[in-house]
C-alpha cells in the first residue's frame, strides 16, 4: 500500500513544485519590490499549464513500462530488466529534449496564441526545459518502482525540491519571475540527474553512450533549424493577420514541422539501434519493412546487372 501511494505521489511530481511556488513566489515578489506581484505571479502560471500538457506523454510511457519491468524483475532476469530501463530512458530522454526545445523555440508564439500577449516569454521558455527532466523523473520512477524501490524517486523528488525552495529565496528578488523558472529548472535537473545517477549505480540501467547523445544532439539541432526558417517564411505569410491568429498558424505549423523533422532525423541518424526496434512493436513493424524493402532494391539492383 506504501509503494501505491509513493508511486501516485510520484506520478505528479510537478505538483510539489507548483507547491512550492504558491508558497513562496508572491511573497518573495512582494519583498522584491515588484509593482503588480499578483499579475506577475499570474504571467508565471502560464509556463505550468503546458508543462502539464507536455507531461501526457511521459506519464503514459511510465505506465506502460512498469508492468514489463515488474515481470522481468520477479523473473529475476537483469540483464533484460537493464536493456528495457535503459531504452525506457533513452526514448524519455530524446521525446522529452525534443518537447522542452521545440516549446522553447515557439515560446513567444505559443505564448501569444494562448495569452493573447507576449508578456512572461523568457520564463515560458526556460520553464519548457522542465518537459525534459520531467519526463526523465517519471520514466526512473516507473523504474525504481518495477525494481520495488520506490523510496528512491522519493528522496530525489524531496532534494530536488528543496534545491528549488532554495533557489526561489535566492533568485526571485533580484530576477522575478525568470527566477522562479531557473529555480524550477534548477529543482528539476538535480532531482532527474539524482534518479539517473542511482540508477546506473544501482546497476539497474546502462549508462547513455557518447555517440547516442551526438547524434540526439544532431537531431535536436537539425529540428531546431527547421523551425526556425519555418517562422521566419511564415512571419510574411501571415502579416496581414491580426497578431493572436498569425502567432496560431505560426506555432502550430512549426510544431507539426518540427515534430516530423525529427522523427525523422533520428531515423536517419538510427537514434534507435536495431535491438531498441525490436522491442518496441510498432517500430519493430516499420523496421522489418524498411529492411524488405531495402532488401529488395539490392535484389532489384543485382539481377539488373545481371
Amino acid at each position: 500500500m506504501i509503494s501505491g501511494c509513493l508511486f501516485s505521489v510520484l506520478a505528479v511530481p510537478l505538483l510539489f513544485f507548483q507547491l512550492i511556488d504558491s508558497l513562496t513566489v508572491l511573497r518573495l515578489l512582494e519583498q522584491g519590490q515588484v509593482a503588480d506581484a499578483r499579475a506577475v505571479k499570474g504571467i508565471y502560471d502560464r509556463a505550468y499549464i503546458l508543462t502539464q500538457f507536455g507531461m501526457i506523454a511521459a506519464t503514459s510511457l511510465t505506465a506502460a513500462i512498469v508492468p514489463r519491468l515488474s515481470q522481468l524483475a520477479v523473473q529475476r532476469q537483469h540483464h533484460d530488466f537493464r536493456i528495457e530501463a535503459a531504452l525506457a530512458l533513452k526514448i524519455s530522454l530524446a521525446f522529452g529534449a525534443a518537447a522542452a526545445t521545440g516549446l522553447m523555440s515557439i515560446s513567444r508564439e505559443a505564448n501569444i496564441m494562448l495569452f493573447r500577449n507576449a508578456n512572461g516569454t523568457l520564463a515560458f521558455a526556460l520553464a519548457a526545459l522542465t518537459m525534459l527532466t520531467l519526463s526523465l523523473m517519471l520514466t526512473a520512477s516507473g523504474i525504481w518502482e518495477s525494481a520495488g524501490k520506490p523510496w528512491m524517486p522519493f528522496f530525489c523528488l524531496i532534494v530536488g525540491a528543496s534545491a528549488k525552495a532554495a533557489a526561489n529565496v535566492l533568485l526571485i528578488p533580484r530576477f522575478s519571475i525568470v527566477g522562479a523558472a531557473l529555480a524550477t529548472c534548477t529543482g528539476t535537473l538535480i532531482a532527474a540527474g539524482l534518479n539517473v545517477f542511482y540508477l546506473q549505480r544501482a546497476g539497474l540501467t546502462r549508462a547513455f553512450s557518447w555517440l547516442m547523445l551526438v547524434k540526439l544532439a544532431s537531431a535536436i539541432a537539425g529540428m531546431t533549424l527547421s523551425v526556425f526558417v519555418w517562422k521566419q517564411a511564415m512571419y510574411r505569410v501571415t502579416e496581414l493577420l491580426a497578431s493572436r491568429p498569425a502567432a496560431a498558424v505560426c506555432a502550430l505549423s512549426a510544431a507539426m514541422i518540427g515534430g516530423v523533422v525529427f522523427v525523422a532525423l533520428i531515423w536517419f541518424f538510427r537514434f534507435l539501434d536495431a535491438r531498441d526496434l525490436a522491442r518496441i512493436p510498432f517500430l519493430a513493424t516499420l523496421t522489418k519493412r524498411r529492411d524488405r524493402t531495402e532488401h529488395d532494391a539490392e535484389a532489384a539492383h543485382r539481377s539488373s546487372k545481371l
